[in-house]
């Protein structure tokens, strides 16, 4: 503590080799100041006087664990936020700021906690509040969500245009996949504490139901049988549910016109999988060994479930799973895969008859960022393949000579899935939202 002037500085209060003391703040009566200790035990918000006496407890560990940021205000109450865990936020996950009045004397609550708002699908942190303790100011932020896109492709699928929003609800929705005719969606819809699927033709702002409510997990890696008459899906564990690397997922199936889904088979530690079109007629899925060492492709039946293993690659390192950019893809005709053994590593193409292995070096982004999903053109002659960096994501269009082009930029994660008939281009934009807010009348 010093002066006005800076002068005569000297101790205060001292934590210790283990312990840390922060967010140190006067009363109105600058006699008297609270501050945050930490140590083994825990956080524990206290007061004291700044001419001695005995340290005061406000909040001890227990609760102050419960608490998001807090602010206190002129009047003698302490306004804080949920302690809101923003990796497992959902968009029905409630977070709400909170108001109580302390006696700091003596560490009695003088008003029991008090709901200021009733908000959900997204955090608060940094509150800051005005002199006059009548305005809030404070950083509110989403989970990542995704808005879904389609464009028309033009020039062989290197360029797009007429790009504009195709599902017209809030929330994270987007198109995995597309029905045979080119012209209806396969549509995800995240509603937090389930997940549905449905069809919807790009000239309609109706969808019909394929999966309308699954509980339990989300259909990810949603696409139709080769044949057209399932859609298969891999079912994802919800956020917030334990994340346990040795318990089996699902893939399921449900029927194309509609209905409830139905195990296929399950598999452990799942990178990706897709299917070829007709009149080929190959499902692949591609699993981490136990090792973690080796990716290990099978092939599988909609109808009759797991198939025999046609194909084993070394991955470059210890690879997390969490981490994007692990892809395995089967082309439209079945007859090769494009895979990538690290987020990082170039893409190769590795035939399933035998031909010599492709690896596209593409211009400009072998080395800067990494690759995450890859699909495939309709022709097999390309891919629309997603790359991020750290100003964000791209779609390109990659054909097998390395040669990319950009069709689209966003500031988060994105990527692309054209339709059966190569004229439409299925965009998932998906970011983060962070803005600052204010809150008055409280």
């Amino acid at each position: 503590m010093t002066t006005q002037s800076g002068e005569e500085a000297h101790k205060l209060y001292e934590a210790g080799e283990k312990g840390a003391i922060c967010c140190l703040y006067f009363f109105p009566d600058g006699e008297r100041v609270s501050y945050i200790k930490a140590d083994e035990a825990g956080a524990t918000l206290v007061a004291r006087d700044l001419r001695g006496g005995p340290v005061t407890v406000l909040l001890p560990p227990s609760e102050i664990g419960k608490m998001g940021d807090a602010t206190w205000l002129p009047d003698g109450r302490i306004v804080y936020s949920d302690s809101c865990n923003s990796a497992l936020m959902r968009l029905d996950t409630p977070c709400n700021y909170w108001s109580m009045r302390i006696d700091t004397r003596s560490g009695q609550i003088d008003e029991k906690p008090r709901r200021l708002t009733d908000w959900v699908g997204f955090w608060m942190n940094n509150p800051s509040v005005t002199a006059d303790g009548k305005h809030l100011a404070f950083l509110r932020s989403s989970g990542e969500q995704g808005t879904a896109y389609v464009a028309d492709l033009e020039a062989g699928g290197t360029h797009i245009r007429n790009s504009r929003h195709f599902t017209l609800e809030e929330g994270d929705d987007f198109i995995d996949s597309w029905f045979r005719d080119g012209k209806t969606a396969l549509v995800g819809v995240n509603r937090g504490d389930h997940y549905g699927l449905f069809k919807q033709s790009l000239d309609s702002d109706t969808r019909e139901p394929i999966a309308p409510t699954v509980m339990g997990g989300l259909l990810g890696d949603a696409m139709l049988s080769p044949d057209g008459k399932w859609v298969v899906a891999l079912v994802w564990p919800l956020a917030g549910t334990p994340d346990d690397s040795s318990r089996p997922q699902p893939i399921v199936r449900v029927p194309a016109t509609g209905g409830n889904p139905e195990e296929i088979l399950r598999v452990v530690r799942p990178i990706s999988l897709s299917c070829a079109r007709a009149p080929a007629n190959l499902c692949v899925i591609s699993e981490q060994s136990a090792d973690h060492k080796q990716m290990v492709v099978t092939t599988f039946d909609p109808a009759k479930g797991r198939g025999p293993e046609i194909a084993r690659f070394d991955l470059a390192r210890d690879i997390d799973l969490s981490a994007d950019g692990i892809e395995c893809a089967i082309s439209p005709d079945g007859t090769r895969l494009a895979i990538t053994r690290n987020p990082e590593d170039p893409i190769e193409i590795q035939s399933l008859r035998g031909q010599p292995a492709l690896t596209i070096h593409a211009e400009g982004i072998d080395k800067i960022g990494k690759i995450g999903a890859i699909r495939w053109a309709p022709d097999g002659k390309a891919l629309f393949v997603s790359h991020s960096k750290k100003d964000g994501g791209e779609v390109l269009h990659l054909d097998l000579q390395g040669h990319a082009r950009l069709l689209w930029k966003c500031n988060g994660k994105c990527f692309g899935t054209p339709s059966p008939d190569g004229r439409h281009l299925a965009i998932y934009d998906w970011k983060r939202n962070a803005n600052m807010w204010m809150m008055e009348g409280f």
